[in-house]
């Protein structure tokens, strides 16, 4: 009798030892093999930034020589959309003053219209196009007649041109306020203006690191 008890007890104690070997086992199998169906992980790809670009510094204007906070304002474009100048922070935002009655106005807006289009590709510049003074239907009747593509905010009373105009001694158009992404005034563009010169810029102020102190 105490013989069998010895066997039933060895039996058990051998079949405990095998089942917890096999479990190791299949548990490293498990572990070790990928399902077939299984997709490889993808590596994240880092955001799309522009290329640098070659620019000529001599050409640029230096920040003014004073931290001068851009004007703040609110304006109605075309669609009745009510456009703040603060939805634009931390990016680069070239503030361009122009009425119907400039022929210099209407030359540049192709230029403004490729540059903008460009800079919509890495969302960290935007063109803001105000119409001094005119009625919306005067506004949107020249738009229709020469094509045009680029978003207007109207200044029917002038009050947003007065307030940024004016302290600079500027009575004509067309002219263009360059304001940095932390809503400072950087500089200011007089007469007609191209492509080149404002994608410049956004590259020239990415190196000066005005995008970082906007953060």
């Amino acid at each position: 009798m105490n013989r069998k008890k010895v066997y039933l007890a060895l039996w058990i104690l051998v079949s405990v030892l095998a089942f917890f070997v096999l479990a190791v086992m299949y548990k490293g199998d498990t572990l070790a093999e990928k399902p077939e169906n299984e997709k490889p992980r993808e590596e994240s790809s880092p955001a799309e930034s522009p290329a640098p670009r070659e620019i000529d510094e001599s050409r640029l204007l230096d920040q003014i020589p004073y931290e001068l906070e851009a004007p703040k304002f609110e304006l109605k474009d075309l669609n009745g959309k009510t456009v703040r100048l603060s939805d634009y922070r931390g990016k680069v935002v070239f503030l361009n003053f122009w009425a119907t009655w400039c022929p210099y106005c209407l030359r540049e807006r192709s230029e403004l219209e490729e540059a903008r289009n460009e800079m919509k590709k890495y969302g960290r510049a935007e063109i803001l196009t105000v119409n001094m003074m005119e009625s919306k239907k005067q506004v949107q009747e020249y738009i229709k007649k020469e094509k045009l593509d680029l978003p207007v905010l109207l200044d029917t009373e002038g009050k947003v041109s007065y307030q940024y105009m004016v302290p600079f001694g500027i009575y004509s158009v067309p002219v263009t306020f360059i304001i940095n992404p932390d809503g400072t005034i950087y500089n200011i563009i007089g007469g007609m203006t191209n492509s080149d010169l404002l994608l410049d810029y956004v590259e020239y102020l990415g190196r000066q690191g005005k995008f970082d102190k906007a953060r």
